[in-house]
């Protein structure tokens, strides 16, 4: 029965380890006895129970429910293709119905504080909606509609109402939930690519990128949410989660417009500053979120950038013998500033072409050969 097939399913996913072990092989056998297909096309009845569960007052109960919808989710991700016709086989078809009879229930369940075990939900909510990208692919052309002309599960409304969700999350819990939240919304972006959130999300996370720089100007990068960092382990996850959200910054940059010459300055500023004083991943995040920001201006505005200052900072990451990853993520921004450069017809070119060879010269004579082979190279 779809009841106890349910049950079976909502056990799989016990906080009990040896629990859900022994559901797990409860319901291979039962997958085994009635037919994995059979068992396929139930999925939409296997919600009721995780659906009605995920507003229990037990925790455990609600990150359960958001864990079994994740991993009905992921089965049926497994096996959704189109068909030869382009129309939608019946694993997608199921895809867009979870997604419809899900949403709007884990959108609720995303609401308000946090609690423990919260960031479960948040990655359901966006496990369900990155299943369903091809429907997306209408929704950010303001229509309902995906590129085959099929009805999609979720609209534009739905991606902005769970972009809003996860960067509101973002100012709550510890660092360790926060570090959850951005790697959620990454995962999010990343897949879906919408044309231009920027300005939706560009506050909250330049906050959490430019703590690392606040911290390093008042000298010490223990200021960063000293009542956090008190627990052990903070300090480094703290600066690791500068160092995602850097990511998760330049992933969220307009795709249907470009930044304004003010926009770039800013962003532009903090990367370098963040290249210079940070700690080494959080100098990496910076070095690596210049190379991004270059490519994007390149064509457009590249001297909003300021690529003296740039070049500055990152020469200083070029002398840097401690670390290596900083070396090279220095190395990738002259690549990509000499690209761009080449590519460009702007009076100024010549000038910033001489400066950035005199920081390649810096890495040409690199003690490692693997930086100084492609420093050779880049100078040819």
């Amino acid at each position: 029965a779809v009841g106890t097939a349910a049950f079976i399913m909502f056990g799989c996913s016990d906080e009990n380890a040896d629990i859900a072990e022994a559901f797990q092989d409860t319901w291979q056998e039962l997958a085994a006895g009635i037919g994995a297909n059979a068992v396929d096309k139930q999925y939409a009845d296997l919600l009721a129970l995780p659906l009605k569960q995920l507003f229990d007052d037990r925790w455990s109960c609600r990150v359960q429910s958001a864990k079994v919808i994740a991993d009905i989710t992921k089965k049926l991700q497994r096996t959704a293709k189109k068909t030869s016709d382009g129309m939608l086989s019946e694993a997608d078809d199921a895809l867009r119905k979870i997604a419809q009879m899900t949403v709007p229930e884990l959108i609720r369940a995303s609401q308000g504080g946090m609690w423990p075990g919260k960031e479960h939900v948040l990655g359901c909510l966006v496990q369900v909606c990155v299943a369903n990208a091809h429907g997306f692919a209408g929704a950010f052309k303001n229509s309902t509609s995906n590129a085959d002309g099929q009805q999609s599960a979720i609209g534009m409304e739905t991606f902005l109402a769970a972009c809003d969700i996860l960067i509101k999350q973002l100012s709550l819990g510890n660092v360790q939930y926060q570090r959850s939240v951005i790697g959620h919304y990454t995962h999010l972006i990343e897949t879906l690519q919408p044309g231009d959130i920027y300005g939706r999300v560009v506050e909250s996370l330049m906050a959490i990128v430019s703590q690392e720089t606040a911290a390093a100007d008042s000298g010490s990068v223990n200021n960063i949410n000293k009542a956090n960092l008190d627990e052990p382990m903070q300090q480094p996850q703290r600066l690791m989660l500068v160092a995602s959200a850097t990511k998760s910054l330049l992933l969220s940059l307009p795709r249907d417009r470009a930044l304004t010459a003010n926009e770039t300055k800013r962003l532009s500023q903090i990367l370098q500053h963040n290249a210079r004083t940070g700690v080494w991943n959080v100098r990496v995040a910076g070095l690596d979120g210049l190379s991004e920001l270059v490519t994007y201006c390149a064509g457009n505005d590249l001297a909003a950038i300021d690529v003296e200052a740039v070049l500055e900072a990152t020469r200083e990451c070029a002398v840097d013998g401690k670390y290596l990853a900083v070396r090279v993520a220095a190395l990738g921004v002259l690549e990509k500033l000499f690209a761009a450069l080449n590519a460009a017809e702007s009076d100024g070119c010549a000038v910033w072409r001489s400066k950035a060879h005199a920081v390649l010269e810096l890495l040409v004579a690199d003690p490692v050969p693997s930086i100084a082979d492609r420093a050779k190279e880049l100078e040819k």
